[in-house]
């Protein structure tokens, strides 16, 4: 829609703005977008994505392109994190957008990888201490000392000696114990719950030293712990450090975990990222928490508006309009129950920039369930979105016998007007839609 400019416009004009986060030569332009290279760093992506936006005819919302590729960045980027496979040559063939942006799902289980490896990790803290079953609870009221203490009460008392003595040699000596554990699948979980509780400083300096010698899962485990445990300040000091130091990968898997938390420290830790300037990392645990219940989606979006977080609960319910298409009847019938009819429209709009078999099915599911009202307004947000898009859901409609849909669609762009209308009268037109393209015209 941009216009498919050279890689070298594209370069230029992403160095000529002092507005963009990252650069691009035209050969790192080109191996982008050709999917060469790797997962691109995040600044850079962005610059692309922004320029390329900005060039398009409809001149759509670039922050709305920006959240959609920032989404499937973040599964990418989160697969790659927790170890997951390289991908090969025939995966990198079906990852590809198709033709309405709908990224094709070749590894369902990306999106899925971290919340896997928190499940597990939940098993594990129940074999290291079965019989108090509080082993979150003692950590967080008194470090190691407590659950040393517990463990001792309770007769384990080679596991408390454990605890204790790991604290006190080298992190580079308990990483490696760790990693030789790994290899034997029995984790020395006990050892890393031990450093967990070293000081901040200290962990985001091994990140640094270790993070291409040592196996990746325990240095991710170790600043889960860190992310689940903590206080919130020592939670957004291990960010900081993280960030500051350009270990952007752990960062990430710190903001996934602490949006596991719960939900008054998940508000704290939105207001203290909100305080540090740091807008990427709530973006993260906001598409993080989508992942969580329905219920605690809405209590966190609930609690941040009464802290004047509005921004944050708008990106919370953006990505929960991204998140499969069948809970999104649920979410929007909760919203309006409840009489949070603003937020609901905000979950429509978000909605709508889906693909068009995406919206096509909410739109269905919508009508099955008797919500209306609720699919019309979906059909009528679409037509804010680029006309490429309008256009592929009015063919899927019409291949579908849905001439009402239709018809409805293209009554909400007439009464949109101005060179909106024009653009996507122009674009049916192109499509052999010579019929619907006039009735907008008129």
């Amino acid at each position: 829609m941009a216009g498919k400019p050279s890689t070298r416009e594209i370069a230029t004009a992403i160095r000529n703005r002092d507005d963009l986060p990252g650069t691009l030569s035209h050969e790192g332009v080109g191996a982008t977008l050709r999917g060469a290279g790797g997962l691109p760093r995040w600044p850079n992506l962005e610059s692309l994505v922004r320029v390329l936006a900005d060039r398009t005819i409809t001149r759509g919302d670039s922050d709305a392109a920006i959240s959609h590729i920032h989404t499937l960045w973040l599964e990418a980027d989160a697969e790659q994190a927790l170890g997951a496979r390289e991908p090969s040559s025939a995966d990198a063939v079906h990852a590809i957008p198709s033709k309405s942006g709908h990224a094709v799902e070749a590894n369902v289980t990306s999106r899925n990888s971290l919340d896997a490896s928190m499940r597990a990790m939940a098993g594990l803290f129940s074999e290291i201490n079965e019989k108090t079953g509080t082993i979150v609870a003692l950590l967080r009221d008194g470090g190691v000392e407590m659950l040393a203490s517990s463990l001792v009460a309770d007769g384990d008392s080679p596991e408390a000696d454990l605890l204790i003595e790991a604290s006190t040699w080298p992190l580079g000596e308990v990483m490696e114990a760790v990693e030789d554990s790994f290899r034997t699948e029995n984790p020395e979980l006990l050892q890393l719950i031990s450093s967990a509780w070293r000081p901040v400083d200290e962990i985001v300096q091994f990140v640094g030293q270790s993070r291409q010698d040592v196996n990746h899962r325990a240095i991710h485990l170790l600043v889960v712990f860190v992310a689940l445990w903590r206080p919130v300040r020592d939670v957004v000091r291990l960010l900081y450090g993280l960030r500051v130091n350009g270990h952007d990968v752990e960062s990430r898997v710190v903001l996934h975990a602490g949006a596991c938390r719960s939900i008054a420290e998940v508000v704290d830790l939105v207001k203290a990222l909100q305080r540090s300037g740091g807008n990427g990392g709530i973006r993260e645990v906001c598409m993080a928490l989508t992942r969580r219940p329905l219920q605690n989606v809405l209590e966190v979006v609930r609690e941040l508006r009464n802290a004047n977080s509005g921004a944050a609960a708008d990106s919370i319910l953006w990505h929960a309009a991204w998140g499969p298409v069948d809970g999104i009847p649920t979410l929007l019938a909760v919203l309006r129950d409840e009489g949070r009819d603003q937020e609901a429209e905000h979950v429509v709009k978000a909605a709508a920039w889906r693909s068009a078999r995406d919206v096509f099915d909410l739109v269905e599911t919508l009508r099955q369930a008797g919500r209306n009202g609720a699919a019309d307004q979906v059909l009528d947000a679409v037509t804010r979105a680029p006309a490429e898009h309008v256009v592929e859901l009015v063919l899927l409609l019409r291949w579908r016998g849905r001439d009402e849909e239709v018809a409805r669609l293209l009554a909400s762009a007439r009464s949109e007007g101005g060179q909106e209308r024009d653009v996507l009268a122009d674009a049916l037109d192109s499509v052999g839609l010579q019929t619907a393209a006039e009735s907008l015209r008129w």
